[in-house]
């Protein structure tokens, strides 16, 4: 009704004004009436602590500095518990025999002495050099063996293993024509090793009384055997040069399905991404941590697994773990190996949006040349390990798309001589962008697009605070709609909009990786502007 008021006004002015009988009717030239419709469809606003909060991930922690520069922080945490892994120590038995001397029958009884050292070796499973042990468990057994008649008396003294109380262990008994068994437990006793030809080795001395009665003698080549055995033995520490071994102390596989939520492979690249592995270790040995397979898993389009591997220097040279020295028996060293863009290309292995990282982690004891004096405890050998994943978002942005959709509800345009979609930015986020702008129909099919418009220019960058924007840009751009985009406005269901972003490439040649802090803010409002034409 609105639009008929203003001509009727109009032409009874003109009426009213003039002869009628002067009124040329045919030749009246009535003016022309353009007008402006502008109608709202949705505004969205929000800070990127309100975007970063949105990843779908409970592991995910996101951290916030001084600066207000945000970091995503993920967690995991392994542990290792060595048992023989490092050095395997398991029975220990020597044998030998004592030479007995050729002695003649005698026509009264008579007591022949024998005494005669030995040296033993003590070699664990991988020959490690060990220089002495302390008991948890474990027996001594001593078998002895004589085939002659006479009685006779025995002392075995094992000088390197000692009680508590610093003395020398003997095992004494008696054997005639039998075989003789005696025992010690070893529970609190200590043996010390002497390094000979590459050998850990012990001494022991057999001594005794050969009990002859009348008539009786000693043959020529006479012996008593005698075998000695270390079984069933735990320790509560063993010290040595354990030499270089390589063990697996941790093998994951960590989900970090939350890089699909941030952008497409090689959408972004992190200045500087860091895996701190923070140790906590009791083994009294040096260890190199060596990263084996590191490599980062994504599943293509076709089902197929495709695979990133981590290399650098900290892959090919072993990072050093902090362990307690001889002195520190008994505590807990806590210390950080870190990967990082100087020794690794961990960028890149972020860079290509992950569902995976498997992370197989192994320790290589003693990784110098150097000879060090080493302990370990079987009961107290752990390394326990809390791994974290820092990305601080200082990143470079290359084609991050984003999608953000506005009904429209009962927008109709249907008198419209000509329509726009006004897309009005206020943006403090360092990138620019374009747009692909969609109107949908209610079953997600284009109905009609116009592609690559750009609608938010970056930030303005302070070049010297390390690329901080200090202040947003404003972007007005108008989207003109066809005849087929006017009817599709009409009759769709939404419009959505594909944004592309891209921050800076360079300032001054200089390679830009802006800062992208939780205080940034971007707002967008989209409206339908409709231009009326019609004459009187």
């Amino acid at each position: 009704m609105k639009r008929f008021v203003y001509p009727l006004i109009c032409f009874l002015l003109i009426a009213v004004g003039c002869d009628i009988d002067q009124v040329d009717i045919d030749n009246l030239q009535t003016p022309r009436i353009t007008s402006l419709v502008a109608v709202p469809i949705g505004e969205i606003s929000f800070s990127l602590r309100e975007l970063i909060d949105e990843l779908d991930d409970s592991t995910v922690a996101i951290e916030e500095d001084s600066v207000t520069l945000l970091s995503l922080v993920y967690t995991d945490s392994f542990s290792y518990q060595s048992s023989n892994d490092l050095i395997d120590i398991g029975d220990i038995t020597n044998s030998d025999s004592v030479d007995l001397p050729e002695t003649p029958a005698t026509p009264t009884s008579l007591d022949v002495l024998i005494d005669q050292a030995f040296t033993f070796t003590y070699p664990p499973q991988n020959q490690e050099q060990i220089d002495s042990v302390i008991y948890a468990t474990g027996d001594l057994e001593l078998r002895v063996t004589s085939s002659i008649a006479p009685v006779i008396d025995y002392n075995l003294t094992i000088q390197n293993t000692v009680s508590p109380s610093n003395v020398a262990v003997t095992l004494s008994g008696s054997v005639a024509n039998s075989t003789d068994i005696q025992s010690q437990s070893l529970v609190g006793y200590k043996t010390i090793l002497a390094e000979q030809n590459g050998e850990n080795t012990f001494s022991v001395n057999f001594s005794g009384v050969i009990h002859l009665s009348a008539g009786q003698s000693i043959a020529a080549g006479d012996v008593i055997i005698f075998t000695l055995t270390y079984q069933n033995q735990s320790f509560d520490i063993i010290y040595g040069d354990f030499g270089r071994d390589t063990v697996e102390i941790g093998n994951q596989v960590i989900d970090v399905g939350f890089f699909a939520d941030l952008g497409g492979e090689d959408a972004i690249e992190f200045l500087n991404p860091q895996v701190n592995i923070n140790f906590r270790n009791t083994i009294g040995i040096p260890l190199g941590i060596a990263f084996g397979e590191v490599f980062a898993a994504t599943t293509d389009s076709t089902g197929n697994t495709d695979s990133t591997f981590l290399s650098g220097s900290a892959i090919t040279t072993p990072q050093l773990m902090g362990s307690p020295t001889v002195d520190e028996v008994g505590s807990t060293i806590e210390s950080t190996v870190s990967l990082n863009r100087n020794n690794s290309d961990l960028a890149k292995l972020f860079g290509n949006a992950p569902e995976s990282i498997h992370f197989n982690v192994s320790a290589i004891s003693n990784p110098s040349a150097t000879n060090p004096q080493n302990f370990f405890q079987p009961d107290n050998s752990t390394v326990e390990a809390d791994v974290e994943f820092r990305l601080p978002l200082v990143m470079k942005l290359t084609d991050l798309q984003r999608e953000q959709s506005f009904n429209l509800g009962d927008l109709k345009f249907t008198e419209a001589d000509s329509v726009s979609l006004r897309i009005v930015t206020s943006n403090w986020l360092p990138v620019n962008t374009s747009m692909d702008l969609q109107i949908l129909d209610e079953n997600d099919s284009i109905l009609y697009q116009v592609l690559n418009n750009k609608v938010m220019v970056s930030a303005d960058q302070n070049v010297a605070a390390g690329f901080i924007s200090y202040e947003p840009k404003v972007n007005v751009e108008d989207v003109p709609l066809s005849p087929d985009g006017i009817e599709a406005l009409n009759n769709g269901d939404r419009i959505n909009l594909v944004l592309t972003m891209n921050t800076p490439a360079t300032v001054n040649s200089q390679e830009i990786f802006p800062k992208f802090l939780a205080s940034y803010s971007l707002t967008v409002k989209l409206s339908a502007v409709g231009k009326l034409d019609y004459g009187l």
